[in-house]
């Protein structure tokens, strides 16, 4: 490819962003237009996950991040916080005195953020995009598969590809929920796995974490 086949790729895309994203600020305070299946939205996940590591082999990613509508971070008490659900959500819109209780239902994608499809109780599911975590950790030790969270003020947006998503900009705004705490609701609560587990088997993950350098994993075991 010639460098200016390569730059005119560049300019459609971001022209095109630029439209969608101008036309999602003529939307805010509505509802999306169109919303995919949990079937549809987890295959795309995936399949953006093959595209990035079949690409990422022998060759240069230039990552994108397309910010507009900037919001302050929670600052409210999470006690008088009111709880939604994802069909609660207006779009263009940072839900103030609110916060959505969600668990992942994917391995997490990396390019800029860390992006997940997760659900909430009632099996509604949405991209969650995750920003500013630290590049130290794999993401997928940070929200795997399962992990359930609480995303205060969720930011509800148009995303550059013309979907839809929670944006957290903020990571005071994200709450990662682990073993018994009691704001996991009841059937997501992993009870009876846990105390299933030994002690050696926990002194085993903790071990096999440290050998493989992944301290962070290490402590939390």
């Amino acid at each position: 490819m010639f460098p200016f086949e390569r730059a005119d790729r560049w300019s459609v895309y971001f022209n095109r962003a630029e439209i969608i994203l101008k036309a999602a600020e003529g939307r805010k305070g509505q509802k999306p237009l169109f919303k995919p299946s949990r079937a549809t939205a987890i295959y795309a996940h995936n399949a953006c996950s093959s595209r990035t590591q079949s690409r990422a082999a022998g060759t240069t990613l230039i990552a994108t991040n397309i910010a507009y509508n900037e919001h302050p971070p929670c600052i409210t008490p999470f006690d008088a916080l009111e709880k939604k659900y994802l069909d609660d959500l207006w779009l263009e819109l940072a839900h103030r005195g609110s916060y959505v209780i969600l668990r992942a239902v994917v391995n997490p994608n990396k390019y800029v953020s860390i992006s997940i499809i997760a659900e909430d109780e009632n099996g509604e599911v949405e991209l969650v995009q995750i920003y500013n975590q630290d590049d130290r950790r794999l993401p997928v030790s940070i929200v795997p598969e399962g992990q359930v969270f609480i995303v205060k003020e969720p930011f509800f947006k148009t995303t550059s590809g013309g979907g839809t998503s929670i944006r957290v900009d903020h990571v005071s705004d994200i709450v990662f929920l682990d073993g018994e705490d009691e704001r996991i609701p009841e059937k997501w609560r992993p009870r009876l796995r846990l105390l299933a587990r030994r002690p050696l088997d926990w002194k085993e993950d903790g071990n096999r974490f440290y050998g493989g350098k992944q301290y962070f994993e290490a402590a939390q075991w």
